[in-house]
């Protein structure tokens, strides 16, 4: 399916107009946007970089090889291959991809097709299709008139530690993200205690500390 990528990327980047990229994009194939979603779900990161693909020099060995792109970057998301296993991976990939869809999956990679398009314009022509942004609530200063009856307050404890948003989906093991929408990957003590999630989607939203320490 790269192929009808790299055609949809092609059309996308011979137009200025973003009115004319929100058309294209509008009428693209079903079958590229799982890639779209892929490249701009701002939820989903593949923790390599194309710099970094392009400097690896693979050796080859025990290397498990992947025929279609989804597949790959699925698990590089869900760091099921990470580090040099991932690197050798994706040279595999490209070695046995079309040239022309190197550079594609490398756009995909990146977040960015680089075709002068953005969240935006991918919401405009295809609503839905990615996830909602991220917002936390955040704390706000004393403001007198907000309060309409002093005499009734909630009152936490305040604990010293790193915000943290934890997201679970139906199947699969907890995601941790900072309030910025940035991705934590050393909370396993955590996640191990969550488990795998069977319900519908759910958020969590406190303060990860250490307790007794």
């Amino acid at each position: 399916m790269l192929a009808q990528l790299s055609t949809l990327i092609d059309a996308l980047a011979g137009t200025s107009s973003r009115m004319d990229k929100i058309e294209i994009l509008r009428k693209s194939p079903e079958s590229t946007h799982p890639y779209i979603l892929a490249a701009y779900d701002p939820n989903r990161m593949y923790h390599v970089t194309p710099a970094k693909i392009a400097k690896f020099k693979p050796s080859a060995k025990g290397v498990a090889v992947y025929t279609r792109a989804l597949p790959l970057l699925d698990d590089l998301a869900e760091r099921r291959i990470t580090g040099n296993r991932a690197l050798e991976a994706i040279r595999a990939f490209e070695q046995n991809a079309v040239p022309g869809h190197v550079d594609v999956f490398r756009r995909i990679v990146g977040k960015d097709f680089k075709v002068g398009i953005n969240r935006s314009t991918i919401d405009a022509a295809l609503p839905g299709l990615l996830p909602a942004p991220m917002k936390v609530s955040l704390g706000r200063p004393y403001e007198a008139k907000f309060i309409t009856n002093p005499t009734e307050w909630v009152v936490s404890q305040k604990l010293d530690g790193v915000r943290c948003i934890v997201h679970m989906s139906e199947g699969h093991a907890p995601r941790f993200y900072s309030r910025q929408g940035k991705e934590y990957h050393s909370m396993g003590v955590i996640a191990d205690r969550l488990g795998v999630h069977t319900g519908p989607d759910l958020y969590l939203d406190g303060e990860v500390t250490l307790a007794g320490k």
